[in-house]
């Protein structure tokens, strides 16, 4: 397999991830020592720390996303770039109205000695909702 088509089918795992509730799953695409960067929250270092609070999300929240990659790059033989936005709806498990979201996300991708990918950094921002929607 091709290193773009490589690098868009892990963006599709993530995608199904998060869509399937998986935590297990989700955390398993991120190297050992990965930079989780999510927006007005703390940083997430390694794939442990990942996993704990991806795992107390999906316990409250239900989400369908779509993640659409915008821009797939290779820096060298050992790095990626992917660029994505990505839209979507979180809804409670329990009481309260499911919100919507747009997101750009930047995913630094790092080979394995396998030669196979993973998720080395992520870093992502809310997108400002359109005037008039």
């Amino acid at each position: 397999m091709d290193d773009d088509k490589a690098l868009r089918e892990l963006i599709r795992d993530y995608q199904k991830s998060i869509n399937t509730g998986d935590a297990q799953k989700y955390s398993a695409l991120y190297t050992d020592d990965a930079i989780w960067m999510p927006p007005n929250s703390p940083n997430r270092i390694g794939r442990t720390e990942i996993l704990k609070t991806q795992s107390a999300t999906f316990a409250k929240f239900t989400t369908n996303t779509e993640l659409t990659p915008t821009e797939v790059r290779l820096l060298s033989d050992q790095w990626g770039l992917v660029l994505c936005s990505s839209r979507g709806r979180v809804t409670p498990r329990g009481e309260g109205n499911a919100v919507e979201f747009a997101y750009s996300i930047v995913f630094l991708m790092a080979r394995e000695p396998d030669r196979s990918w993973l998720i080395a950094c992520q870093m992502w921002n809310q997108k400002p909702k359109e005037v008039g929607k």
